[in-house]
């Protein structure tokens, strides 16, 4: 099931996104958002992904085809 991985290492899910064609900017960006709680949790979560085997393997496959041409972490909180 889609965001699984996530879930296990303790990340909720919010969404992908893909730019729409033809309405200008850049279509080499994409975005997912996870949430977490607290810097604390997510800073607990990179760790258990590293040490979670399928995601490895999903990181060591993203190498291999090159889909992923840079990566840029932000931090943002909602607004309610």
């Amino acid at each position: 099931m889609e965001g699984d991985i996530i879930r296990r290492c303790g990340g909720k899910p919010i969404g992908y996104f893909l730019p729409k064609k033809g309405l200008g900017g850049s279509d080499k960006i994409a975005l997912a958002l996870i949430g977490f709680k607290s810097l604390a949790d997510y800073e607990n979560y990179r760790g258990k992904l590293m040490d979670d085997s399928e995601a490895r393997a999903n990181l060591a496959e993203a190498e291999k085809s090159r889909c992923i041409l840079s990566e840029e972490r932000s931090h943002f909180y909602r607004i309610e």
